[in-house]
């Protein structure tokens, strides 16, 4: 059973289903266990807004409706299924201000979402049953969105668990993988004990570690054995001195563990936008 982590914050009104979005990530099994950090600066104006789709329904809406600096905001959840909203669930006293950084992390448990926001030192948390029977398929973020990352809660970690990661690399720019120590936090902040950082457009990989103190030089992994836009699967076995990585069911590179690993870890997938599944065993 996952803790209650963490996640807050977004709109204080509906929006139509056919809002744009600027950050979308398609995964076809979101459900217990798996997490989604957003991050955004809050605007002056206007509200934002998280969605998880599957199919016409939105399973999960979180909208915020900001306050001022003294004033408290406001923090609406719901569902559109069948072609309808239902009943709103208001959370108030969100303290939040415009012009601020924002992150949120929600994780998925087996019967709600815990949702936890932090920013500027301030972290409110809430949770919402779920009204909607099976996995979203799509996470949308609204514009002004500036990071969307998806990841899974690894309990009972230890050597010999594998994480597998099924999705189709995008045509440029950078990917990550990360998995990181203890349970979902901000991962810009939590400690990373390996993280597989891949340069899509000039076809490079380094592997690294880091945690608040240290960052430790990248080791170099050379090409990575599939083509930009190509179906991939990456599997991260965590052994007794290290992780041994492999893509599409070869051995690919060795890394030293350079942190303790903890019971329960968590993988993070950063710029994958179609993701097929996230495995743990």
């Amino acid at each position: 059973m996952i803790g209650k982590v963490a996640v807050l914050v977004l709109i204080a009104v509906c929006w139509s289903p056919a809002a744009k979005a600027e950050a979308t990530i398609k995964y076809n099994h979101f459900g217990p266990g798996m997490v989604v950090y957003w991050e955004y600066t809050a605007p002056e104006v206007d509200t934002m807004r998280l969605d998880f789709w599957s199919g016409d329904d939105i399973v999960f809406h979180i909208s915020v409706h900001y306050g001022t600096q003294t004033t408290p905001g406001v923090l609406s959840l719901n569902s559109f299924l069948g072609g309808s909203w239902g009943e709103q669930e208001w959370h108030s006293s969100f303290p939040l201000a415009p012009g601020q950084r924002t992150s949120l992390t929600i994780v998925a448990g087996e019967d709600r979402f815990y949702i936890t926001a932090r920013a500027a030192g301030n972290v409110s948390q809430c949770e919402y049953r779920y009204r909607h029977q099976g996995p979203a398929t799509e996470i949308k973020g609204s514009q002004g969105t500036q990071k969307v990352i998806l990841g899974k809660v690894l309990t009972n970690y230890q050597p010999g668990r594998i994480v597998y990661v099924h999705g189709t690399a995008p045509d440029s720019g950078p990917t990550y993988t990360m998995i990181a120590v203890g349970e979902p936090g901000e991962p810009p902040v939590q400690d990373v004990a390996i993280a597989i950082y891949h340069d899509v457009t000039n076809d490079n990989v380094q592997l690294f570690s880091r945690n608040i103190k240290n960052s430790w030089l990248p080791i170099n992994g050379g090409p990575m054995p599939f083509s930009a836009g190509q179906p991939f699967s990456l599997a991260i076995t965590c052994q007794l001195y290290g992780f041994q990585v492999a893509v599409n069911g070869r051995h690919f590179h060795g890394y030293t563990h350079k942190l303790p690993i903890a019971q329960t870890m968590t993988v993070w997938t950063r710029l994958l936008k179609e993701i097929e599944n996230i495995e743990y065993y």
